[in-house]
């Protein structure tokens, strides 16, 4: 090989063929302020999208917005980073019980403290997943029965009411829940309830100007329809699922034959047979011939008590007696 012994410049040709590209495999750690996600446990985010995912947008604050982009730059080069969204004292997890200081850092916290329903006194019977104001932004409608999803004559107008007006007289409020969607009648508009009293019910027409009240008149002692807010996305008001319906009759199907089997002429369940629907041949019968009344013939003392030893493993089994 020449060597240079003066300056210039040697030109090298390198065969880059056989070389093995360089790959990030370098695991990361970071520890920051995120809008949601799990508080206070280690997450493992390959990418940009998964970031997102786990602990949504950045912030629109200075901090929030330079502890996410601080992430993001990492797993642009890198592919495995070692997340932990920290987060104040304050940070708490909405819910419908009305408790302002519900605290559900993660699913260890979840499953430790509040799996079992002992904390639905306080919280109510749905909370956020993980602490933040983004649960705030959550809602919950649970329709239970056909008749949540569509009810056609929850009551009656209790006089009539004027088009324009908003405060609907009723006779009954009890069927309705803000938010709920009503129609009066025949007439095919619809309105959203937005607030219940005695006697009364507010309403809001539908894909008209905000505000607007009933379109027109309506008669007193009109039927009144409702219907859950939600039913227009789904097909058919709630009810059992062919699965559900097979799981409850095998069930009880089960519990059925659970009952004791008696294998002699005086069981109303199973007079005279030779077998139980659930459990086979009675062991009586191997050792004499099976009970239908009076004796069995041919059947010794001895064997007697051997067949009664054998019948005590079936409740309610009892041999017959022996001559």
């Amino acid at each position: 090989m020449a060597f240079q012994v003066s300056p210039g410049v040697q030109v090298k040709e390198v065969d880059l063929t056989n070389v093995v590209p360089a790959v990030s495999s370098t695991v990361g750690a970071f520890a920051g302020s995120f809008r949601w996600g799990p508080v206070d446990e280690v997450v493992s985010v390959s990418d940009s999208k998964g970031l997102v995912d786990h602990f949504y947008t950045p912030a629109d604050t200075d901090a929030g917005a330079e502890d996410f982009y601080s992430a993001e730059a990492f797993l642009r080069y890198g592919s495995s980073l070692k997340v932990v969204r920290v987060a104040s004292s304050t940070a708490y997890n909405a819910n419908n019980g009305g408790d302002t200081d519900a605290s559900i850092k993660n699913l260890d916290a979840y499953q430790s403290g509040f799996e079992d329903g002992g904390a639905a006194g306080t919280i109510g019977q749905w909370a956020a997943k993980y602490p933040g104001a983004i649960g705030n932004s959550l809602k919950v409608s649970v329709c239970a029965s056909p008749d949540a999803y569509f009810n056609d004559n929850v009551t009656t107008l209790d006089a009539e009411e004027a088009a324009g007006q908003t405060v609907i007289s009723v006779t009954s409020e009890a069927g309705f829940q803000i938010r709920d969607i009503v129609r009066f009648g025949t007439d095919p508009q619809e309105y959203r309830v937005t607030a219940t009293a005695t006697g009364t019910i507010t309403v809001e027409a539908l894909n008209q100007p905000a505000g607007t009240g009933l379109v027109s008149t309506v008669a007193n002692s009109t039927q009144v329809h409702r219907y859950w807010e939600f039913y227009n996305q789904f097909d058919k008001a709630p009810g059992t699922s062919a699965s559900a319906t097979a799981a409850a009759a095998r069930a009880l199907t089960a519990g059925r034959h659970r009952s004791p089997c008696r294998r002699h002429s005086s069981c109303p369940s199973f007079p005279g047979r030779a077998s139980c629907p659930s459990r086979g041949p009675c062991p009586c019968q191997s050792a004499s011939p099976f009970q239908t009344g009076g004796q069995s013939a041919g059947v010794s003392t001895a064997s007697a008590s051997a067949v009664a030893a054998r019948c005590g493993s079936w409740p309610g089994c009892t041999p017959s007696p022996t001559g």
